[in-house]
């Protein structure tokens, strides 16, 4: 997906390359590129172990659709078995070619990359190198927590010690700051995914339906609840969905109820709200003081689930409250960051593992 084609080319480029999403956005812009972190695999290249990725993103999307029983997506942190390393780098270097050939980025341009703190040097280089062979000039590092939490407009620089909770695909991130510095930090190794999967796996159960990932999360977050009101009434809300018999194999309509979604989602939405609770009773005392006053901010695609903020209250008796436009939060965070230049360069030949923060 392209966002408008500003009257000029920006060369000023933050990327977020999610586990769900691939993320552009600059300042004098806005957000430029989003589509999904997802390949169109080949199955039989896949089988005999050679590389089988014919495209990235909403072109994948689009070649699984026409080709369903030739071609299967496939995450970009899956391994590749040809090379033995994830495809984060050969899914940007894809991504930048078509945003170069949109004219949304200058040749030469200068760009901020939001990563994960388990990211390992060597992937971190492979990514650098992709950045450079498509052009940047300059190519700087964000710890991806540190860019969140200045999407999500907190401000570090205060004593008010913040804590946030980003809820990405593959896990998830609390993180505390005192007097503008990160002082706890905590991955917890379960995100949104883990509730796709509920649901895929619940569909197949309750209705002998095969659906993907794609429409699983556009479930989650139509008719999707951390919990049912009270005052909202049983399948208050419903939504039909196209999916694969189980039995038969036939493509079918079928819909299916928010109360029943809810039933889905809930052991894995008890397993996430388990695991921010007790990453909360770790934090150092002042920061656990600052919880109880000040509240706790949610960000990342996970933040967006309904209810999820009047949930999480309950369970750790502290205000919550989710960021405006968590998807984006990232990504915007960096762009901040890179326009302030205020992140060190790296390159191939530097030390990858200092993250800006």
């Amino acid at each position: 997906m392209f966002n408008s084609t500003p009257d000029t080319s920006t060369n000023h480029i933050a990327i977020d390359p999610g586990t769900s999403q691939t993320r552009m956005y600059a300042i004098d812009a806005g957000l430029l590129f989003n589509e999904p972190s997802l390949g169109a695999q080949d199955k039989n290249e896949a089988e005999s172990g050679t590389s089988a990725v014919k495209a990235w993103g909403e072109d994948a999307l689009e070649l699984v659709s026409g080709e369903p029983d030739r071609y299967v997506l496939v995450r970009a942190s899956n391994i590749d078995p040809s090379t033995g390393n994830a495809m984060n780098a050969p899914m940007l270097r894809y991504f930048l070619r078509k945003i170069r050939r949109n004219g949304l980025i200058a040749s030469n341009f200068r760009t901020m990359l939001a990563l994960p703190s388990g990211f390992g040097n060597a992937e971190i280089d492979r990514l650098i190198n992709t950045c450079r062979v498509s052009g940047a000039s300059k190519i700087l590092i964000a710890d991806r927590a540190a860019a969140s939490s200045i999407g999500a407009q907190i401000e570090r620089t205060n004593f008010d010690n913040p804590v946030l909770v980003d809820i990405g695909a593959s896990g998830t991130e609390l993180c505390g700051y005192s007097a503008g510095e990160l002082v706890f930090h905590r991955q917890l190794p379960i995100g949104g995914d883990a509730l796709d999967q509920a649901l895929k796996a619940g569909m197949q159960n309750e209705y002998d339906m095969l659906i993907h990932e794609g429409a699983a999360r556009e479930i989650k977050h139509r008719i999707g609840a951390a919990s049912l009101q009270e005052d909202q009434p049983a399948k208050a809300a419903s939504c039909q969905l196209v999916g694969r018999d189980a039995v038969s194999g036939r493509i079918r309509n079928f819909r299916v109820g928010s109360d029943t979604v809810h039933q889905m989602l809930l052991p894995s939405l008890n397993e996430l709200l388990d695991s921010i609770n007790e990453a909360c009773m770790s934090l150092p005392a002042a920061l656990g003081e600052s919880l109880h006053r000040n509240g706790l901010r949610l960000t990342g695609g996970g933040a967006m689930l309904l209810h999820l903020a009047d949930t999480l209250a309950t369970a750790l008796q502290a205000p919550v409250a989710a960021t405006e436009r968590p998807l984006t939060a990232t990504v915007r965070g960096a762009a901040v960051m890179l326009q302030q230049t205020s992140a060190r360069t790296h390159s191939a030949a530097s030390d990858t593992q200092k993250m800006v923060g």
